[in-house]
């Protein structure tokens, strides 16, 4: 899980995607993305943290595989090789909206990092724009506020 990269998911509320919102129809599924969120797991472990037989936790895993929700790999264990399950989506986002395609294109979204500060603060407003106009000011210091950095 080392070089998991993180990967999100937009989904169109429609029957294209249904295999995605099957494989999260399950309690035991559900259980089993609630487990995977912090380490991965082997089938074992997950039969044994869930109470339930092996040959299950195999099916619900193949079932969260073919969605691409989880995503397996084999590895040697002590006694022959085990198959180790890990989460390979970290946000899913539905789109009610059927014009979301044309409207997606009218604005951008990007990331940026907060460099070298251990903790920072934002208030909104700070500088969010459009084409058109500034939703609020990035000179105005009490918008941003940076506690302390290294």
């Amino acid at each position: 899980m080392s070089d998991f990269e993180p990967k999100i998911t937009y989904l169109q509320a429609s029957t294209d995607h249904l295999v995605f919102f099957q494989a999260l129809s399950s309690k035991t599924r559900l259980e089993m993305v609630d487990l995977l969120r912090n380490k991965e797991h082997s089938i074992k472990e997950l039969s044994e943290l869930l109470q339930i037989s092996s040959a299950i936790v195999t099916k619900h895993i193949q079932i969260l595989e073919e969605a691409g929700i989880v995503e397996s790999r084999n590895v040697r264990g002590k006694r022959g090789m085990k198959k180790m399950c890990s989460l390979c989506q970290n946000e899913a986002q539905i789109i009610f909206d059927n014009d979301y395609e044309g409207k997606k294109k009218a604005f951008t979204e990007i990331e940026v990092p907060i460099c070298s500060y251990d903790q920072a603060s934002v208030k909104a407003p700070c500088g969010m724009a459009e084409a058109e106009h500034l939703f609020g000011l990035i000179t105005v210091s009490s918008n941003l506020i940076v506690c302390s950095s290294f």
